[in-house]
């Protein structure tokens, strides 16, 4: 027997975790779940300085919107979890926005914060808490498709919208999914199944669900495996970087001429304006200038007449900013680690395996040392704990591509 999600089982055995913003649409979405008898939970997410925006009207994702979603969530009896995701927010939009617009361009923050954030990361946190759902209080269906697949449509009013941006009629994984967050989820779950769990494993351990339209709200719909949604190779780099190990070693080749060219510049810039003038990082950038040219040097012998052309880059003046270089340098390495992590599954010769092990630690090694200079903290050490997440190729490549580097 099958829900109103379109899920087998009863409402009482299906966890729902439903993103409150303190708003009536996402408020109204929990209330109709709960009244159908769905465990929900509601999360909100507290993006900036809570204390500064308590009682600041129309903020998104702090001050009284969580605490109307508190509010709500006592209401409808439900139980009801603040996520601090105050720094990543910062990292992930904030100075992004910044960057983009002193590059002169037109930034909108609002949606890289709804698919960096929002999508990803509550995806992320709905399977933490067991749930087989995620509900958000947006006007989309999840409608079934004739090859076994799901998709978001647009849910139509007959009412005229004004002052609205309108949302496409059918909203495609590509627009959804812009960092690969999405397929990467759905890649573990069908990696899970093939070692003979069941669906009701599938379920707890992807965390998501198919799903129908709610009232106000929409749900996202389930990965399965063998739908379109799982068709990934793992998070692999994209064809264009080439087949087999040699796309994957030509896509560490670019992230490092990407770090040789920022470090060389920044080393550049130390020698006419000595502008670092903190003696451990000048200590530090001497050592990671010489790391990543060898780097560089070492993936482009290794793939030989296969290697990618090295691209151009504009560091914005980032490289002659002592906060500004710290900051960056820390990101940089740190996303290196991500992605050579990303990648250690899916490469097939001894030779890459050791030319990529032999680089994540040394990218590690930068990345800790950077991060002491900066704060001098234990979390900057290893800022994601005791394990580092692996990162699909997409991923790193949509961070790649905001930081407006490659010309």
């Amino acid at each position: 027997m099958r829900n109103s999600l379109d899920l087998e089982g009863s409402p009482q055995d299906t966890r729902v975790v439903v993103a409150m913003s303190g708003g009536v649409d996402s408020s109204v979405t929990a209330a109709l779940l709960k009244a159908e008898g769905y465990d929900v939970v509601g999360v909100t997410l507290q993006l900036y300085d809570h204390g500064a925006a308590t009682h600041r009207k129309g903020a998104c994702c702090a001050g009284q919107d969580i605490y109307d979603a508190r509010a709500v969530a006592e209401r409808i009896g439900i139980p009801h979890y603040v996520l601090d995701y105050e720094s990543r927010f910062k990292e992930m939009v904030i100075d992004r926005f910044a960057a983009s617009y002193v590059a002169g361009e037109t930034p909108v923050p609002c949606v890289e914060c709804n698919q960096l954030i929002k999508f990803r990361d509550l995806l992320a946190t709905a399977r933490e808490l067991g749930a087989q759902v995620l509900a958000t209080g947006h006007y989309v269906a999840s409608r079934p498709l004739p090859d076994g697949g799901r998709a978001l449509f647009h849910k139509r009013s007959n009412k005229q919208t004004k002052g609205r941006i309108s949302m496409h009629s059918q909203i495609n994984l590509e627009e959804i999914d812009s960092d690969g967050a999405v397929r990467e989820t759905a890649e573990q779950a069908s990696d899970a199944l093939g070692g003979g769990d069941t669906r009701l494993d599938f379920i707890k351990k992807a965390g998501l669900a198919g799903g129908a339209v709610m009232g106000g709200g929409a749900v996202l719909s389930a990965l399965a495996p063998g739908t379109a949604l799982a068709k990934g190779q793992h998070g692999r780099p994209p064809k264009s970087f080439g087949a087999g190990d040699v796309g994957i070693l030509n896509y560490a080749l670019t992230l490092e001429y990407l770090e040789s060219a920022f470090y060389n510049e920044a080393t550049a810039n130390q020698a006419g304006s000595g502008f670092i003038k903190n003696a451990q990082a000048q200590a530090a950038l001497q050592r990671v200038t010489a790391d990543e040219n060898a780097h560089v040097q070492a993936l482009r012998k290794a793939l030989g007449k296969k290697a990618v052309k090295q691209p151009s880059f504009n560091f914005m003046g980032i490289t002659s900013d002592e906060s500004r270089f710290l900051n960056t340098a820390y990101a940089l390495e740190n996303e290196g680690v991500h992605a050579y992590a990303g990648q250690a599954l899916n490469i097939k010769s001894a030779k890459a395996v050791k030319a990529a092990l032999s680089i994540i630690t040394v990218e590690a090694r930068h990345a800790s040392v950077f991060g002491l200079i900066l704060s001098g903290t234990a979390d900057s050490i290893s800022p994601d704990g005791a394990f580092d997440k692996p990162f699909t190729a997409r991923h790193v490549l949509n961070d790649v591509k905001a930081l407006h580097f490659i010309q």
